[in-house]
């Protein structure tokens, strides 16, 4: 077994010393960059496809109003996103071994904002929708008032969105 630090790695294959910034096997590297890829299509399709029922089915498009479909449509958004701007960059990194881009491209200064605004949107998405129900179902009188006034759901949901970005 290859004895692996963060200072000096030596590739298994070569006992070389290899300076790419990746600190597994090119074998890991190969699975990570594989599970990357089957994460980003299967992801697109799978937010794509709710995005699309949501959307596009009648009986939930009358009931669009719903804030439990308001806040699963920004958690598929947020996700879809991440898949599609975030995870091909990250199968590219493993798979080369190496960012691809320049330090100082707009491609390398985006990257963070893409990947930690669409995770904490994410999150912020499922923690509103989490509240959502806990207030459905412990708290129903609080309902009406907290997610039936005009403009209260748009602005939760702006705060999900304009919270991760709004701190970069």
């Amino acid at each position: 077994m290859s004895s692996y630090s963060l200072a000096n790695h030596s590739d298994a294959s070569s006992r070389n010393t290899v300076s790419d910034g990746v600190f597994c096997s090119s074998e890991i590297s190969i699975v990570a960059a594989s599970s990357a890829t089957f994460i980003a299509v299967l992801g697109t399709i799978g937010n794509v496809t709710t995005l699309l029922a949501l959307g596009r089915n009648r009986p939930v498009r009358h009931r669009r109003r719903q804030p439990t479909t308001a806040f699963v449509m920004s958690l598929a958004t947020a996700d879809l996103l991440f898949c599609v701007a975030v995870m091909p960059l990250m199968a590219l990194r493993y798979g080369r071994r190496r960012w691809p881009f320049a330090a100082d491209s707009l491609w390398c200064m985006l990257f963070p904002v893409a990947l930690y605004g669409t995770v904490a949107t994410s999150v912020l998405s499922l923690v509103a929708l989490t509240v959502n129900r806990y207030v459905l179902i412990v708290h129903p009188g609080w309902y009406g008032t907290v997610y039936r006034t005009p403009g209260m759901v748009p602005l939760q949901l702006a705060i999900c969105w304009a919270i991760p970005y709004g701190l970069m």
